[in-house]
């Protein structure tokens, strides 16, 4: 199986390739959406690597994958600059079971 990121950050991009990962630099939203159903189609994909911008970009689709598909596994790193979002895991997990985030769980 394939590993594969998607980015629009061309260091990312570098740094994963000399990881051994292969990736796509993706310079607007829709050339990341074609791109990862391009990687969805492709059966040899079994890894798609996004930033946490791309994941953003993608998200309703990228839980729909997670929820109904056993692969391809989609991962999600922080930009450039180390940073995700404070509560990430948390949304994420809240969002995959099907319940909102409540104001209390911001804490």
């Amino acid at each position: 199986m394939r590993s594969l990121a998607l980015t629009d950050n061309r260091d990312i991009l570098t740094g994963l390739r000399m990881a051994g990962i292969e990736g796509v630099l993706c310079g607007d939203e829709e050339s990341l959406r074609d791109e990862f159903h391009r990687a969805l189609a492709n059966d040899k994909v079994g890894l798609i690597v996004l930033t946490t911008k791309g994941f953003y970009a993608l998200e309703e689709e990228v839980i729909d994958v997670k929820m109904h598909r056993a692969s391809p596994l989609i991962v999600t790193i922080p930009e450039i600059d180390g940073q995700m979002d404070q509560d990430f895991i948390l949304k994420y997990i809240q969002e995959s079971i099907g319940i909102g985030m409540k104001d209390d769980a911001k804490e």
